[in-house]
């Protein structure tokens, strides 16, 4: 009796140190719950720019930030809020794992990229977007970068960059794409260091462009944009800038459906500071003179036909809007399918095309022309002919 008492206390003993053992072994412990509120952004007022407004970034169901939780380690976060909220919480989508260094407080990037690194002092390496999406009366989110940085759960969300409107109108122009280029040497996208710091009592945010970094922003619709036709109802085309002092001012590049291009530009040092909006005065935009930039054929107005692009093209400039013209023969030039300029042009030379014209696209209406043509310019893709007459072609490869 004395054996079988042992055991039983015994295995009491061992069934207590295991259930200790359960209750008191190491935990995970869960990634922290963050709270983020976005700064507002508020337009400048200057003589080139209209309009009074204050943009903000807003948070919707299923935004994801980067957070580096006091380690280096690049953690994905998602909201968790209510649609259209300036400030809510954020959680982390799935538990992080791999070598980190110890941080002293908690950073974060908007929007979320497994791409971003950030270094023991706080600096995160990342990619200012060079290829920005239009949004109608808005800029791209994806590409309103912000930063933050904590020593605990509440997450404040700076500016990186600020926010530049051009806005443009024209009779029945259709636009695909603007390209926003810094004149001189300014760098504007591109691999970018991003850091907060101290000026006096107020925390903001620095950016400094690395090696790869250019000076042009391409914004792109998802379908052609019809803009407005007068001044008063110009259609705005909104980029996501780092802070930047354009000190010898801008060129702005309008692509239509057809792939036209036309240009404008300022000289004038314009400054865009970090959280403001700045707006340039309506431009019009008029196609009317504008070389095209694919190879196809083009209505006077713009509008694109369908083409064969294993024949060079012509495209009447002058045409007035009542024919379109196509070359079906350049003798001279013998090439059939695209590619570049033949090294065997020369400016001034002069060749002979024999061209179809179609009176309002209409192919009963058709006349054959030949034409003795010049060449007065060339770039890589295009060539620019000249008639007796003075009338210009240019011919996309």
């Amino acid at each position: 009796m004395k054996t079988i008492k042992l055991l039983s206390i015994l295995l009491a003993a061992a069934l207590t140190c295991s259930c200790l053992f359960e209750q008191e072994g190491p935990k995970m412990s869960a990634a922290p719950k963050y709270h983020a509120t976005s700064e507002s952004a508020r337009e400048t007022r200057t003589a080139l720019e209209r309009g009074d407004a204050v943009a903000k970034v807003v948070w919707n169901t299923d935004d994801r930030i980067s957070v580096f939780a006091k380690s280096t380690l690049n953690r994905q976060y998602r909201f968790t809020g209510e649609d259209g909220a300036t400030s809510g919480d954020f959680e982390e989508v799935a538990g992080a794992s791999g070598q980190a260094d110890a941080l002293t407080m908690s950073y974060a990037v908007y929007p979320y990229s497994e791409a971003y690194t950030i270094s023991t002092e706080g600096v995160v390496s990342l990619t200012w977007p060079a290829a920005q999406h239009y949004r109608a009366a808005n800029y791209d989110p994806a590409a309103a970068i912000m930063f933050a940085r904590s020593a605990n759960e509440n997450l404040t969300f700076m500016h990186a960059g600020g926010y530049l409107c051009i806005s443009l109108y024209g009779e029945g122009i259709k636009v695909k794409s603007v390209t926003l280029t810094a004149e001189g040497e300014q760098l504007i996208s591109g691999p970018v260091k991003v850091w907060a710091e101290q000026e006096g009592q107020v925390e903001t945010v620095k950016a400094a462009f690395q090696t790869g970094a250019t000076g042009a922003i391409t914004l792109t619709a998802a379908s052609p944009v019809t803009i407005g036709a007068s001044s008063a109802a110009a259609t705005e085309f909104w980029f996501c800038v780092p802070p930047t002092e354009f000190a010898q001012g801008f060129t702005i590049t309008i692509r239509d459906e057809g792939g036209r291009e036309t240009v404008f530009s300022t000289a004038k040092s314009i400054k865009l500071e970090r959280a403001k909006m700045t707006r340039m005065d309506p431009v019009r935009v008029d196609m009317g003179d504008a070389l095209p930039t694919e190879p196809g054929i083009y209505y006077a107005t713009g509008s694109p036909l369908v083409f064969d692009p294993l024949v060079w093209q012509l495209s009447c400039l002058k045409s007035g809007g009542q024919a379109w013209l196509r070359a079906v023969d350049l003798e001279n030039l013998g090439a059939k399918v695209l590619g570049p300029v033949p090294a065997a042009l020369k400016l001034g030379l002069v060749t002979t095309a024999t061209l179809e014209e179609f009176a309002f696209a209409t192919p009963e209406n058709k006349t054959e022309k030949q034409l003795t043509l010049r060449v007065v310019a060339m770039g890589d893709y295009y060539v620019t002919f000249a008639d007796g007459d003075n009338n210009y072609y240019v011919m996309r490869f």
